[in-house]
């Protein structure tokens, strides 16, 4: 007979609890609705912010990306014009090897000639009135010869 009195206050509590934590969940959903809308609105008000600055990004980017081309360009052409010159400068190069080649030809065919030269005025040097007598007497059968 006392469980049957106790039945009752027991129910009633088990409802009461069941009726807190169904109010307490429906608080927090509504408290997590209410702060999930303030995050909206939030977001919402520095969407045109953020925009804003987005768009000051990409316009840095693109001032920045233009004065890289430029640059590259700048330093493109400068490639082309060293090219170029070191292109000029083989030419030059090569055409002074070939007047160095030729300098040096002429300088040893100057000096065979002087070697020679200095061997004729030896032999001239070194006849003696024999000597040329002699040659005087082979003169004459040598021209016959001819």
């Amino acid at each position: 007979s006392y469980q049957l009195q106790l039945a009752p206050k027991l129910d009633m509590r088990w409802r009461k609890r069941q009726l807190a934590a169904v109010t307490a969940a429906t608080d927090f959903r509504m408290l997590a609705a209410v702060e999930m809308a303030d995050k909206v609105d939030e977001d919402m008000k520095g969407v045109k912010q953020r925009t804003g600055e987005l768009q000051e990004a990409v316009s840095a980017c693109k001032e920045q990306t233009a004065t890289a081309q430029s640059k590259y360009e700048r330093y493109l052409s400068h490639v082309k014009r060293l090219e170029e010159e070191v292109a000029a400068a083989k030419a030059h190069a090569d055409a002074a090897a070939a007047e160095l080649a030729a300098a040096h030809k002429e300088e040893a065919h100057a000096e065979r000639a002087l070697v020679s030269l200095q061997q004729i005025r030896q032999l001239d040097e070194a006849l003696t009135p024999e000597v040329l007598a002699f040659l005087e007497e082979c003169a004459p059968p040598l021209e016959e010869r001819e």
